[in-house]
C-alpha cells in the first residue's frame, strides 16, 4: 500500500526514492524467504521463489544453482536444433539431473537429440574406439555448447569395465576412457532409472528428420518413443546395448544409424556459469 501511495504522488518530494526503498524491503524479505525454503530443502519452492525475484541480487543464479543441484530437476543448458525448423535457429536443450555429488551434477538429455550409428561398420568395437564417442566429443559438443559452457563440463573418467555391462553376456567393454560427453552404461541405465517406464524417451522433431523411428505403441511425455544407445557392449562387441521403445535394455548391431543419442555429462556446480 505504501508503494502505491508514493507512486500516486508522482514526483512530489522524495516519493520516487521512497518507492524504491519500499520495493527493496519487499525484495529483501522475499529473498530471505527463498533462502529459508532452500535451507529447509524445499527445493522446488525455493527455485520458484528465486525466479519470482527476477534480476534482484543473485536470484537468477541461485535458482539455477538449486535446480542443477537437485536430482530430478529439468534444467536448460546449451542449445541444439530440435524443432527441425532451421530458419528460427537452435533451441535450448533440456536435461534431467540424475545425480549430484562433490559439487558436480550428472545430466542426461531429456529427449533424444539426434541419430548416429555406434560405429559405421559391423566390426567388433568398444566405447573407446567407436565413432559415436568421437562424434559426441567433437562435432556435437562444439555445436551444442559455447566455449564457456564447455569449460563447465567436467572431464570424466568413464568406467567401461565388465561390471558396467550385462553380467549374463559378460562381453569385454574395453579400456576406460576420459570424456567430456558420454553415454550411460547398461548398469547406469538401471541405477539412475528405477524402471522401464522412466527409461522411455521421446525424440525431437529434428531427430525424427535424421532417421529416428518413433513407436506409437509406447509414449512418454505424451509423445511416441524411440530406442537409444548405451555405451556398453551387447552380446558381442559387434553389438552395443540400448534402451528399447518400451524402456527395457537390449542391444542392436553397432552400424544401425537409426538409433538415437542421449548425451550425458558431469557439470561443475562451481563453474562461473552460475
Amino acid at each position: 500500500e505504501a508503494i502505491e501511495a508514493f507512486k500516486a504522488l508522482a514526483n512530489y518530494s522524495d516519493s520516487a526514492e521512497r518507492v524504491k526503498g519500499a520495493q527493496e524491503k519487499i525484495y529483501a524479505r522475499d529473498y530471505a524467504a527463498a533462502e529459508k525454503l532452500e535451507q529447509d530443502k524445499k527445493y522446488k519452492e525455493a527455485i520458484e521463489a528465486f525466479k519470482a525475484l527476477g534480476s534482484y541480487n543473485d536470484s537468477a543464479e541461485r535458482a539455477a544453482r538449486i535446480a542443477f543441484g537437485n536430482v530430478g530437476s529439468i534444467v536448460v543448458f546449451g542449445s541444439y536444433e530440435q524443432d527441425n525448423n532451421i530458419s528460427n535457429g537452435v533451441e535450448p536443450i533440456e536435461w534431467i539431473v540424475l545425480d549430484v555429488q562433490d559439487k558436480k551434477a550428472l545430466l542426461i538429455s531429456r529427449y533424444a537429440l539426434d541419430t548416429h550409428a555406434y560405429h559405421s561398420s559391423g566390426q567388433d568395437v568398444t566405447w573407446e574406439t567407436c565413432e559415436l564417442r568421437s562424434w559426441l566429443n567433437g562435432s556435437f559438443i562444439s555445436t551444442a555448447f559455447s566455449a564457456t559452457e564447455q569449460s563447465a563440463i567436467l572431464m570424466t573418467s568413464v568406467d567401461n569395465s565388465d561390471r558396467q555391462g550385462n553380467s549374463e553376456w559378460n562381453t569385454n567393454g574395453g579400456n576406460d576412457t576420459n570424456d567430456k560427453l558420454f553415454l550411460l552404461s547398461y548398469a547406469e541405465a538401471e541405477k539412475y532409472f528405477s524402471n522401464d517406464k522412466v527409461r522411455m524417451c521421446a525424440p525431437t522433431d529434428y531427430a525424427i528428420a535424421q532417421g529416428a523411428y518413433p513407436s506409437d505403441w509406447y509414449k512418454t511425455d505424451e509423445r511416441a518413443t524411440v530406442w537409444w544407445w548405451l555405451r556398453s557392449p551387447g552380446s558381442s562387441q559387434s553389438r552395443a546395448t540400448s534402451v528399447s521403445y518400451h524402456g527395457s535394455r537390449d542391444y542392436y548391431f553397432v552400424y544401425s544409424d537409426a538409433a538415437c543419442v542421449r548425451p550425458a555429462f558431469w557439470l561443475d556446480l562451481e563453474s562461473e556459469i552460475f
